[in-house]
Parts: C-alpha cells; structure tokens; sequence
C-alpha cells in the first residue's frame, strides 16, 4: 500500500545497540493501567509485583530497561497462583535463552 498525503505510518529506527541487555521473557510481564510489571520472588520467598519499563522486542524476550536487577529471580511459570505478598516455595531454575535472542543481544 501506498503511502498517500494525509496517511501516517510509526517508523522505528534501531539507533544504539545495547551490550549486555537484560532480557525476560515476554510471557512473564503483564500491563495494567499503570504500566509494564512482572512478579518477582524476594530473599524471603515471598511473591512481589515489579513496575518495569520495557525496550524492543527480541525474539519471545522483551529488554527490560529499569526496574529489574540481573539477580532478580522472576516468576515464568504459575503466574495465576502467584499472589503478591503471600509466601511461595519457588522451584529455581536457569534462564536458557533462545539462540535467536542470546546472538542478537550480543550483537
């Protein structure tokens, strides 16, 4: 389709490359009114919601440009069980990016 006088299209333009980008999968963030937000479980197993401001898209990941530390541990799984401020028994796993993610983040 043609673009014509009086029709408006979003461009986006990558402009910088982030090193070392913290990544989360897209599954794990919820929006609301106030925002982007993902549950987290602290020190103390105890579940808690996280505004987060997120970046571009990469792959099934979403980059997460504040809000979020790298040790954070984030709920992926269970996420209608996980109630913020109740005590939860969080089984640990590593992150495992997809190969996609993992080169065009260290791009």
């Amino acid at each position: 389709m043609p673009i014509l006088p009086g029709l408006f299209v979003r461009v986006r333009v990558p402009i910088t490359q982030r090193q070392n980008a913290l990544l989360v999968s897209g599954d794990a963030v919820s929006f609301d009114q106030q925002g982007g937000y993902v549950l987290v479980v602290d020190s103390k197993d105890v579940v808690e919601r996280r505004s987060i401001k997120t970046g571009q898209q990469i792959g099934g990941m979403l980059v997460v440009e504040d809000g979020l530390q790298a040790e954070d541990w984030v709920i992926i799984d269970g996420l209608m069980q996980a109630i913020p401020g109740r005590k939860v028994k969080p089984v640990r796993a590593q992150a495992s990016l997809p190969v996609a993610a993992a080169q065009a983040a260290s791009r």
